[in-house]
């Protein structure tokens, strides 16, 4: 076995530089802060070039570290890798000893506590910044109540029944901030990117999204929908269907240039790593992957959620926060839980704000547009 020194970490990394590849079950547990710090950005470099391309190839590998600030000597350091890597049945034993040296580290690590002085510089810069970049949702009642949107690192939940509006809620919110020149990744589980796509038209051209489907668009739909086309056509929004693992989730996340706002469709679709076998421990894996995505990118994380089925006995309550589906963890791993509650073949809408870590509960009215599939702010009048 490897000791706890470099040797350690260059196993592993000369091991996936073997392979062309970081194995899929070992993906999520591959944090950058696990590994020595002169081996670090050579990691994040091998997950961004996995992310594009499906394969780490030595040329393009090399060009992402010289893009991320590596010097000709870090970089040549990488043939040694390749001979100091370990073999694939190693890497499981290799990865738990690499977490096992990380728990050592902070175990015996003792934190520099921060004077109130620095804390107060500190808080002061910040003011003087003007306020924190957020994300805006389309509806101004809601951004009010959290203080302007969604803000960097912040995981939020989404969730309600089936047939609530999530999905197009989420895609109002992802044409918002493309709108405003946010870069957004919708990934969806649940929606092909053309029925994803269907849906973003109508809710841009207020037409009825059956036309599209069907195919038999009127001469005044057809006018909306040519006025609707190039706005969207613009728009720094990427959609996929395609990413269907945590892992994979992850990897596209942090290979996006310049990400701002990354929603997934939804919580309970996502697979968490084969080897964990039980379901509540899988979405808690999937929740808490997440979490630490929005925090190391520094952008929010929207996540749709289902419910509990023990809503559908009481359809016409409110729902609560330990009706979300699966584990009740989720609401820990959360910054903010929007549920959505409307009556069955009722177009009022109400948006739930049930946890708000920044902020106060409160609720906001919308209005269900059923033919686009597009939610309208009633007015300003909240019920709390």
């Amino acid at each position: 076995m490897v000791d706890g020194s470099g040797s350690l970490d260059d196993s592993i990394l000369g091991a996936f530089l073997l392979l062309g590849d970081v194995p899929e079950a070992y993906r999520t547990r591959l944090r950058p802060d696990l590994f020595l710090p002169d081996r670090r950005r050579t990691l994040e470099a091998m997950l961004a070039v996995i992310g594009r391309l499906g394969a780490c190839p030595p040329e393009p590998l090399k060009e992402e570290m010289a893009h991320r600030g590596a010097g000709v000597r870090e970089i040549l350091t990488l043939s040694a890798l390749y001979s100091a890597g370990a073999l694939p049945d190693e890497l499981a034993d290799l990865i738990d000893a690499l977490e096992r040296r990380a728990l050592r580290r902070a175990a015996t690590e003792i934190p520099a506590p921060i004077p109130i002085s620095e804390a107060l510089d500190t808080l002061l810069a910040a003011l003087e910044a003007g306020p924190q970049k957020a994300i805006p949702t389309p509806y101004g009642s809601l951004n009010r109540y959290l203080s302007g949107g969604f803000a960097p690192g912040e995981l939020v939940y989404l969730a309600g029944r089936p047939g609530s509006g999530k999905t197009a809620l989420a895609l109002e919110i992802a044409r918002k901030a493309a709108g405003l020149g946010q870069s957004t990744l919708v990934v969806s589980r649940e929606m092909v990117t053309l029925a994803l796509t269907r849906r973003l038209l109508a809710q841009t051209a207020r037409i009825n999204a059956s036309s599209l489907k069907s195919g038999r668009i009127g001469a005044g739909e057809r006018v909306m929908l040519n006025a609707a086309i190039p706005k969207l056509r613009g728009l720094p929004l990427w959609m996929t269907d395609k990413a269907l693992t945590i892992g994979q989730i992850v990897r596209l996340a942090a290979a996006h240039e310049g990400l701002s706002l990354l929603i997934v469709d939804y919580l309970q679709l996502v697979r968490a790593p084969y080897e964990i076998r039980e379901r509540r421990l899988q979405v808690e894996h999937v929740s808490q992957a997440l979490k630490e995505l929005a925090v190391r990118l520094g952008i929010p994380v929207l996540c749709l959620s289902s419910l509990s089925r023990s809503q559908e006995s009481g359809r016409d309550k409110e729902p609560t926060l330990d009706l979300l589906r699966e584990s009740g963890e989720l609401e820990y791993d959360a910054d903010i839980v929007l549920f959505l509650h409307r009556k069955p073949r009722q177009p009022e809408t109400k948006c739930i704000i049930a946890k708000n870590r920044d902020g106060r509960e409160a609720s906001v009215n919308l209005m269900f547009r059923v033919e686009s599939v597009a939610f309208d702010e009633v007015s300003d009048r909240q019920e709390e």
